[in-house]
């Protein structure tokens, strides 16, 4: 018997040259998959929902702009982004306790494995809320609670249906019409009500143009969630559509909604043409973003280029009301 049978051969000075080399590789490519702290963050604050607050305050301020008025009700303001740094983390949480880990997709496992950031914002939330409810007027008040009321629902199961509670995102094809409501509501109509300076036409026409808006730079994130909402069996418009035909339908909304702008500068004089103008450029901006996101569908870029479409509708018009009114 040859003792050396069930020994492997020594391998070649070129052979181990070669495992040195892939090892080396593999190990470099380890290295590169670390990410530096701020990038972390900012994919952890993407994955928490936290960061949506931000472009929330934005684009109601940006309400104020279009119409030229600077009477902003600082306490409305304050409550719509603590409202929203509490509601949208939570329902990360939530669906986090109504998922099962196994189906977790890629941002609630984030979320799982650091919550801090999520908690952390849904307290600093819950309390800024709770300060700036007192501060609001009762118009406010009654305008604000059946949106609450939707918000609500739309996280926690407590619809009654045939299958057992569920939640209003889980209603199939209401998901993106209820955020897209709501977020137009809380932005554009109740700012321009309680200035008490526009007409209920103007402020129909400025709340069509905004749902337009928000509906169409929604429309990817449904288009992001197409196999989740498969395995809930939820109709959105990606589903019914395709992918391809609803970031098409979500472009064609962005070329609609700024020709409402227009009607409204050559019917009313609530918007000055330059606004118009900026209205336009923002819109065409979502639409390059939209187009983007075919290639760039990722955490960082939907959270911090895609939704900050509304950041960028606010710098611009912003920009352009300050130069108009010198």
């Amino acid at each position: 018997m040859d003792p050396n049978k069930d020994i492997p051969p020594k391998p070649s000075f070129l052979k181990e040259m070669k495992l040195m080399h892939d090892h080396s590789n593999h190990s470099g490519h380890s290295h590169k998959k670390k990410k530096n702290p701020s990038k972390l963050f900012f994919l952890r604050l993407a994955h928490s929902n936290s960061y949506v607050a931000l472009p929330i305050l934005a684009i109601t301020i940006a309400t104020y702009m279009t119409v030229g008025s600077y009477q902003f009700d600082w306490n409305y303001l304050a409550f719509i982004f603590f409202s929203t740094l509490f509601l949208y983390p939570l329902h990360r949480l939530i669906g986090l306790r109504l998922t099962l880990p196994i189906e977790y997709s890629p941002s609630q496992k984030s979320v799982s494995k650091n919550p801090n950031i999520a908690r952390g914002s849904v307290i600093i939330g819950l309390l800024g809320s709770l300060i700036f409810t007192f501060q609001l007027s009762q118009e406010i008040f009654q305008l604000l609670i059946p949106l609450g009321i939707v918000a609500i629902t739309y996280s926690l199961p407590l619809i009654p249906t045939g299958n057992g509670w569920k939640r209003l995102r889980d209603i199939p094809g209401l998901k993106i019409y209820a955020i897209s409501t709501v977020v137009t509501v809380t932005t554009s109509s109740i700012p321009l009500l309680l200035s008490n300076e526009f007409l209920l036409n103007d402020i129909l026409l400025l709340g069509v143009q905004r749902f337009l808006f928000i509906l169409a730079v929604t429309i990817p994130f449904d288009v992001r969630d197409v196999r989740i909402d498969k395995k809930w069996s939820l109709k959105t418009i990606p589903i019914i559509l395709g992918s391809d035909q609803a970031l098409l339908l979500s472009k064609v909304l962005l070329f609609i909604a700024p020709l409402i702008t227009f009607y409204q500068f050559f019917t009313s004089d609530t918007i000055h043409l330059a606004i118009c103008l900026a209205v336009v450029v923002s819109h065409l901006w979502a639409v390059y973003m939209i187009e983007k996101f075919k290639k760039y569908n990722a955490p960082l870029f939907n959270a911090y280029m895609l939704e900050g479409t509304m950041v960028f509708q606010f710098a611009i018009i912003t920009i352009t009301q300050i130069l108009i009114s010198f």
